[in-house]
Order: structure tokens, then sequence, then C-alpha cells
């Protein structure tokens, strides 16, 4: 990292995990990334208009598919402001509740090193008893090969 920051287009990938869209009551998980080329991962997920709170969870897995998976904990951080956000804390395989306050945002902190040897891919899974709106992005960064235009993190 330079003294003037990083390019995180370059020294780093972004990956959007869930569009920004209204999803329906239930069960929904995001895009599969794989941490095989980073040694980090934040995501940001961020709600809109929520009427009921929603369930957070973070998933490990062999496949993209997700046919084999495992909950995952990590560290995790909330923003009511989207600009300061909370200490650090642990963030149990039961996940974390969105709660039902508008416009939200959180961090999840997801390093390499605690994934399972044969689980590379990660996934956020929600699930909520009514609609939400929802977005997640993933910016992984220590790469191991940086460029210009760095491999994808989806196959």
């Amino acid at each position: 990292m330079g003294a003037k920051g990083i390019s995180i287009s370059e020294e780093g990938k972004i990956i959007n995990l869930l569009v920004p869209t209204a999803n329906t009551a239930g069960v929904g998980y995001s895009t599969a990334f794989h941490l095989k080329e980073a040694s980090h991962a934040t995501i940001y997920v961020q709600t809109g208009s929520i009427t009921n709170a929603a369930t957070v969870r973070l998933y490990e897995s062999q496949t993209a598919g997700l046919t084999v998976a495992a909950t995952l904990a990590a560290k995790y951080g909330a923003a009511s402001a989207n600009d300061v956000f909370a200490a650090l804390a642990t963030m149990t395989t039961a996940g974390f509740s969105t709660g039902t306050t508008n416009n939200y945002s959180w961090v999840i902190e997801v390093d390499a090193s605690m994934l399972t040897d044969t689980y590379p891919y990660v996934a956020l899974h929600f699930t909520t008893a009514a609609a939400i709106a929802i977005s997640a992005s993933a910016i992984l960064t220590g790469l191991r090969y940086a460029e210009d235009v760095n491999l994808t993190a989806l196959d």
C-alpha cells in the first residue's frame, strides 16, 4: 500500500454478491466466490427499506454451487449512518440479525486462513419473514497475482 492508499480495482477485486433489489420473503443465497487467489475478503452488506428483521449467515463451501457447505463464524461490525462502523464483534455460525432499522450497513471480515482446507468458496445466506431490500459486495485483497484486470473469483 502506497502513502496515497490503494487502487482497489488494481490491487484488489470487487464482486457483486447480491444485486440491490427487494428480495422476497424466505431464504436467499448470494453469489458464491472463492478465496483461492486472495488472502482476505471484506463483505459489505446494505439494507434499504426493511419491515421484518433478516438473519444473515456466512457459509463456506467446497463448490460454487454450495452443494457441500457449512456455516462460518467471522468478525463483523455495523454502521447506522453508513460511515462509522462499530468495533468488530464475533459473528457466530448462527449469523446476525439485521433488525428493522432502514438504511443500515455491515462489514464482515473473512481471512482465507479461516476456511476449511477443502472449502475455498464463501457465500452469504439470509432468511426473512417479509420482503427486504438488501445488497452485498465483496472486496478481495491480498491477491496472489494482482494485475490491471484481475482473474475471476466466481469459477
